[in-house]
């Protein structure tokens, strides 16, 4: 069983459609740590390692710029932590979603997005740039991940590049 820890729906859709079938584990399952305390989900890591069930631990950057900054406040926030397991997302994952798309798929859903990398997009520029409506956008990240492309992906992001290859995705 792999548990992969996600900060939110955005995160598991990501993960549920297009990481999950490249893993080899028989069986998945999401904790949404942002709406968990922290108490609980730091239960939850050690029962985990007692029982030597596999995690990952997503989480954005956000607007840190220190990657171990970030990691070293996830630790002193979940004191079970393992930090091999987590999953640095730069800067948000929606910045994931848009790296996986080709000139051709930018195109086919009008998006105008001419930078070489994804790293420094933050939601709110991933729903200004994709004209992405609240009430659309479960659909939309499914549509987009129907036309993802690994490998440009990895050339567009360095996050998505570190995990696929950490985890042989491609």
């Amino acid at each position: 069983m792999l548990v992969i820890f996600v900060e939110g729906e955005t995160d598991k859709i990501f993960f549920k459609k297009l990481i999950e079938p490249k893993l080899n584990y028989s069986c998945f399952s999401y904790r949404d740590y942002a709406q968990e305390g922290k108490k609980k989900i730091s239960s939850y890591l050690r029962s985990l390692q007692l029982m030597k069930n596999d995690y990952i631990f997503v989480s954005d950057l956000d607007d840190h710029n220190d990657i171990e900054f970030k990691i070293n406040k996830l630790k002193d926030k979940y004191n079970h932590i393992d930090e091999d397991k987590i999953v640095m997302v730069i800067k948000e994952i929606e910045g994931s979603y848009l790296a996986g798309l080709t000139k051709d798929s930018l195109k086919k859903r009008k998006i105008k997005y001419t930078k070489n990398t994804t790293d420094s997009l933050s939601k709110e520029e991933f729903e200004q740039v994709c004209k992405l409506e609240p009430a659309n956008k479960t659909s939309y990240l499914l549509d987009i991940l129907e036309d993802y492309d690994i490998n440009e992906a990895m050339t567009k992001n360095k996050s998505f590049n570190d995990f696929t290859i950490k985890y042989n995705l491609a």
